[in-house]
């Protein structure tokens, strides 16, 4: 009887999310399980061989083998710091372990029977994603909105808009360059000509960890410089009026005391007299004398 062999690959990230897709996404410096299975029909387990390999730049290379005698350790590209295989009966998982961009690329499964004709091969290409950690979002007060974030890929887009989500990408200066790491670079300053109360900034990437596209929606108040100035304004205005006010208080009593506000107790005595009559004071319930006792009347 004719036996008959199928293989299934499947595709594990960090997250433990299994697809049937030939296509997966490993986070940059993270980890992502290749998980290799089989399912056959009349053949022995004993019999069954196993290996993943990678197409590089059209030059296959074995990163692990089961089932069989062993290659050289140098002609394996696992050795357990970088990735490691692990192997069962009914399938083998490549673990790769921090990803770089290099590690991109179609990767092989092939399964064997010894003592038979029957081989099955099959394939999946994986990508890497990388997002930054850090990003910066501030607001200046010339009424204008920067945005900084280094390491993604693949690259980026972004676009700005306003509360009401009209488009003011046309009003930005946006560069997006590439490191020598690979990795992009963005920076993107948005000038308004007139005051915004809020900028929001769409950034389109691909999720690391899911690999779909995703949209995050970034929102930042302006800066509110004016009233801050008018608060200025309005304080120095009320300190000139207030010292005005005192200034003309302060001439308004001196001028009262040099004509005659304040009583002098001297005044209305006889200038021209003679003998032994004293001039008569001017009769006050306030006044004392120097030695603090009241003159007798």
């Amino acid at each position: 009887m004719m036996s008959n062999m199928k293989l299934v690959v499947l595709m594990m990230v960090v997250l433990h999310k299994t697809c049937m897709s030939q296509t997966v996404t490993g986070p940059y410096q993270g980890e992502t399980s290749l998980y290799c299975n089989y399912i056959f029909e009349n053949i022995t387990t004993e019999g069954i061989r196993m290996s993943w390999w990678k197409n590089d730049s059209g030059k296959p290379k074995v990163m692990c083998n089961f089932g069989q005698k062993q290659k050289m350790e140098e002609d394996l590209v696992c050795n357990g710091s970088k990735c490691s295989c692990n192997g069962t009966n009914f399938g083998i998982t490549l673990v790769l372990k921090n990803l770089t961009l290099k590690d991109a690329g179609l990767y092989f499964c092939e399964v064997w029977s010894e003592g038979s004709n029957e081989h099955a091969r099959d394939s999946v290409n994986l990508s890497v994603a990388a997002k930054p950690s850090v990003q910066t979002f501030t607001s200046k007060e010339d009424n204008s909105f920067v945005f900084n974030a280094s390491g993604w890929f693949p690259k980026p887009s972004v676009r700005w808009t306003d509360e009401k989500n009209q488009d003011w990408t046309h009003s930005a200066v946006t560069k997006i360059t590439e490191g020598k790491d690979g990795l992009y670079n963005i920076d993107t300053v948005l000038h308004t000509t007139r005051t915004l109360h809020t900028a929001k900034l769409h950034l389109s990437y691909i999720n690391p960890n899911t690999g779909e596209e995703q949209t995050d929606v970034l929102q930042r108040d302006a800066v509110t410089v004016q009233n801050l100035t008018v608060w200025i304004i309005v304080g120095s205005s009320t300190g000139i009026v207030v010292g005005a006010f005192i200034a003309i208080a302060a001439r308004k009593c001196q001028h009262k005391i040099s004509s005659g506000g304040a009583h002098d107790p001297l005044e209305g005595a006889d200038e021209s007299f003679s003998g032994s009559t004293p001039p008569r004071l001017p009769q006050s319930s306030s006044y004392e004398s120097l030695d603090g006792t009241r003159p007798v009347m």
